[in-house]
């Protein structure tokens, strides 16, 4: 459970609220925005009703959200058919989705070409997936070459990945960099990974 500043919690009172009054009037993209809203406060049932109200009129997105919370509530067989539905239809964030569930099945291979479809559709996330495969089979240059092309284009998870394989091969004065530069733009477990490297280092003030 997570708690709203009242402002917060009336302002999704709002949203719902329209939402509903545009879904009532054949709004089919607020169908699935409703249903998003729905879905993270648990009330599933009628998201997926709504998603699937939405997926009748077309909408694209909706497959792959249903598939998200099937895929939440562990019935794998109904998440992985509507994402290779929505992959099938185009919807490249889908890729990236199937590619995690084949990755949590054991299925590597299928799952490395699906990161790598997604990462040419330029998902920054889908780099750091695939990089991380990558390091688990020892291709290190490739996962590196992935993890700078997420650092250039700002991704803090991918600096927090490039210092961890920065500092596992010594070079530990970029690490540090990096660990600072994520933890800067909000990665919550770079600044335990910098303090950590301190301690092996001696630098224990500077770890504080």
């Amino acid at each position: 459970m997570f708690w709203l500043r009242p402002s917060a919690r009336s302002e999704l009172e709002e949203v719902e609220r329209l939402s509903r009054q545009a879904v009532e009037a054949g709004g089919t993209g607020s169908a699935n925005n409703l249903a998003v809203l729905l879905a993270a406060r648990g009330e599933v049932g009628e998201a997926e009703r709504l998603y699937r109200q939405a997926i009748e009129a077309g909408r694209i997105e909706s497959v792959n959200n249903l598939a998200n919370l099937f895929a939440r509530r562990g019935e794998w067989e109904k998440a992985e058919q509507l994402y290779r539905q929505a992959v099938d239809a185009g919807f490249t964030l889908a890729l990236y989705n199937l590619a995690n569930l084949l990755k949590k099945r054991g299925e590597w291979e299928e799952a490395e070409q699906l990161y790598r479809r997604a990462v040419d559709a330029g998902q920054i996330e889908a780099m750091n997936n695939l990089a991380t495969l990558l390091v688990m089979r020892g291709e290190l240059e490739e996962a590196e070459r992935l993890l700078r092309r997420g650092v250039e284009g700002g991704d803090a998870t991918a600096m927090n990945n490039l210092a961890n394989l920065l500092s596992d091969r010594g070079e530990v004065e970029d690490a540090k960099r990096l660990y600072r530069q994520a933890a800067e733009a909000g990665h919550t477990g770079a600044a335990r990974n910098l303090a950590d490297l301190l301690r092996k280092l001696g630098e224990v003030g500077e770890a504080k």
